[in-house]
């Protein structure tokens, strides 16, 4: 896995994103890992059905779904 740092990233978005379409990028932070970034392809990585099944938990008998929880969280 390439590893680039955020200054990089800020510099050549567009390549390096189209770079983590052919294999995952290692974004660090002075030094720390702060992300990755793949392809939504990716073997091993379902960010779409995890964000579907954090719904479906948060989804409460009163109706409320993951937004109206966020909401509520900004109003405290």
């Amino acid at each position: 896995m390439k590893t680039i740092t955020l200054k990089q990233l800020h510099a050549k978005t567009g390549s390096l994103v189209r770079r983590a379409a052919r294999a995952p990028v290692q974004v660090t932070d002075r030094g720390q890992p702060i992300a990755i970034i793949t392809s939504p392809d990716s073997p091993g990585v379902d960010v779409f059905g995890q964000i579907r099944r954090l719904r479906a938990r948060l989804s409460l008998d009163r109706g409320e779904t993951a937004r109206d929880l966020v909401n509520a969280g900004r109003r405290l």
